[in-house]
Order: structure tokens, then C-alpha cells, then sequence
């Protein structure tokens, strides 16, 4: 399977949209500091996969 530019850039805005859900849920329940470090992490924990969509092959 091929990984276009676009598979790419898709990828990261379902990462970014993925951080932004697990702030706004957290948010109230972790400090700042530890919303940061759990963004930190997932972001360096997901470094070299490409995300998709449910539903989309």
C-alpha cells in the first residue's frame, strides 16, 4: 500500500482532532502540565503511523 501526501496530511489532522478530544474530556480532571505531557506522549508514542478513519480503507 502506497502513502500519498494526502493519507499524510489526513493523518494528522485526525492526531490533532484526537488531542483536542482528550484535552476537552480531561480538561478538569488533569492539571495543564499533565494535559501537555499526555499530548507529548501521544504524539511521541504515535510518530510513524498513519491514522485513518473508521470506515475508510
Amino acid at each position: 500500500m502506497t502513502i500519498t501526501i494526502e493519507d499524510f496530511l489526513e493523518s494528522n489532522r485526525i492526531k490533532k482532532e484526537a488531542i483536542e478530544n482528550l484535552r476537552r474530556d480531561l480538561q478538569g480532571t488533569l492539571s495543564q502540565t499533565q494535559l501537555d505531557k499526555l499530548e507529548e506522549i501521544f504524539l511521541s508514542c504515535s510518530e510513524g503511523y498513519i491514522f485513518r478513519r473508521k470506515g475508510n480503507k
